[in-house]
Parts: C-alpha cells; structure tokens; sequence
C-alpha cells in the first residue's frame, strides 16, 4: 500500500474514533463542601422606636408639673412635654437616622408666629447616637442600642412674650412624629 492511501486510512480511523467517542469524553473533577455541617444561619438585624403615650409629662418651665387641659399659659412662658422613648437598632453594618417633625400649631385666635414648637432629645446621647445638630441624628449600632436604649424626647412649646393680643384661646397641636430609618450600607451601593 502506498504512503497516500495509508495516510488516507489512517486519518479516516482517527477520526471515526473521535466522532465514536464524543458522548463519553470525561475530564477528571473533583468537589468540596465549603459550608460544612448542613449550611449556616444568617440572623437580620432590627431597627424600632416606640413611644408610650401614658408616661409622657407636661410643666411649665416657670410653675412646673401642669394639666395642659386647664393650665393657662401667657407670653413669654414655655411648656414642655416629655415623653421616654425605647430605641432599638442592631446590624453590623447598618447605620440610621432619627428625626422628628415638629407640631403643628393652630388655632384661628391666635396670630401665626405667636407660639413656636422645637422637639429635640434632652437626654444624653448613649454611645452611637451622634446629634448632627439639624434635629437630625445618626445612629451606629452598639451593645447598648442592640438591646433598646431609653432616649427622651422634648418638645418646647414657647408663647412668644409680645402676643399680648392672643387672651383666652385655645391652641391645638397635631402629633409629633419620631422617625428612624435606615441609610443604605456602603456595600449596598
């Protein structure tokens, strides 16, 4: 047989083995548990503030403790509520915000500007609460906020000293409301 033919039968061999066999081509593989022992728990983290109306106080500044139902405030005076609030924030990566919206008050007797309104937190700031000084904070969760940490709340009610014309009205005051949310981490962004 000549070189071209044997060449030629040899070539048509190989590649009738190949083709016979490209089902059942295998590499070598291996594998390995990377999570051993069935998987891992993620626990989330939590982030509350809650507010029990019924242990809120009002005084005076000039008289103390009062009824605000019957207490007769006049210009120049404030009146002050106080109420405790519970703040509970844990994640280890999450940081937040509180705020709060002041009142709103009315009253068609009582000329605008007359009384003003500021809420703030008057206790002292636990270890990662961080007052910005805008009435905002910013909150970085510590051992202490993981298991609730009582902050309280104040909001100043001050009859201004020149509405000498505002006798005998009634002021009404919408709710204020104590906001906390939770700012996106770094690695979410």
């Amino acid at each position: 047989m000549n070189k071209l033919i044997r060449g030629a039968v040899t070539g048509a061999a190989g590649i009738a083995l190949l083709l016979g066999g490209a089902g059942s081509f295998a590499a070598w593989n291996n594998s390995a548990t990377v999570l051993a022992g069935g998987g891992a728990k993620i626990s989330t983290g939590t982030l509350s503030v809650t507010a029990d109306p019924t242990k809120g106080t009002w005084k005076s500044l000039s008289t103390g403790t009062i009824d605000p139902a019957t207490y007769q405030v006049v210009p120049g005076e404030t009146i002050e509520y106080s109420q405790p609030v519970v703040l509970t924030a844990a994640g280890a990566a999450m940081t937040a915000t509180l705020g709060f919206t002041n009142p709103t008050l009315s009253n068609k007797g009582v000329a605008d500007g007359n009384f003003t309104a500021v809420t703030k937190i008057a206790s002292t700031l636990p270890a990662g609460i961080v007052d910005n000084g805008d009435k905002t904070y910013t909150i970085t969760p510590t051992a202490a906020t993981a298991a609730g940490t009582t902050l309280t709340v104040v909001l100043d009610i001050t009859f201004n000293a020149n509405a000498t014309g505002d006798q005998l009205q009634t002021i009404n005051l919408t709710d204020t409301t104590l906001t906390v949310s939770e700012t996106t981490p770094a690695s979410a962004k």
